[in-house]
């Protein structure tokens, strides 16, 4: 849409929707930048990455959600514990209203990222208490990623609700 020097986010499974997408846009990113992003080995599905407490349990939801017929969402103790730990009590009322149902479909599915045809420079940023995505399971995945550059952050996987003053600097700096 005409837009130059773009530089794309993804965070957590958005990071897997973002490097999929980025060899496919009409003007390569300037950057692509993933937070905590889920970076399935080839051919395996998103849930392969969780450890596996995490995994049971949206495993367990997402089979609950198949049986009703639409997504679910996951319980407030879970995204305090998984997404929002570190967080004050408040942060985490006020971050719940911006979960929405689990995406089943996109968690289970398969997929063959295009790492080694990425259009441009990858950083990654490593959520440093992040539960849902250990920061070693992280550095996993971005060393799947040819030259990436890793970035470490102080925060839980919800780092924009978190951190939301160093997420916005971080960001703004891969705009330089």
């Amino acid at each position: 849409r005409g837009m130059k020097d773009v530089v794309m986010v993804g965070h957590g499974v958005g990071g897997m929707i973002a490097v999929q997408a980025a060899p496919h846009l009409p003007e390569p990113p300037k950057r692509l930048a993933l937070i905590a992003g889920l970076i399935p080995d080839k051919n395996r599905n998103p849930l392969s990455r969780l450890p596996g407490p995490v995994r049971k349990k949206f495993s367990t939801k997402l089979n609950l959600g198949k049986v009703w017929g639409k997504d679910v969402r996951l319980p407030r103790s879970f995204v305090a514990r998984y997404l929002c730990n570190g967080m004050e009590v408040a942060e985490v009322t006020r971050a719940l209203g911006f979960f929405g149902p689990l995406p089943a479909r996109l968690m289970e599915t398969s997929v063959d990222l295009p790492l080694s045809e990425l259009p441009c420079p990858v950083s990654y940023v490593i959520l440093d208490r992040d539960r849902l995505l250990p920061p070693t399971q992280q550095v996993a995945m971005a060393r799947m990623i040819p030259h990436v550059e890793m970035l470490h952050l102080d925060s839980c996987h919800q780092a924009p609700l978190h951190k939301p003053v160093e997420m916005g600097k971080l960001l703004l700096d891969f705009s330089d």
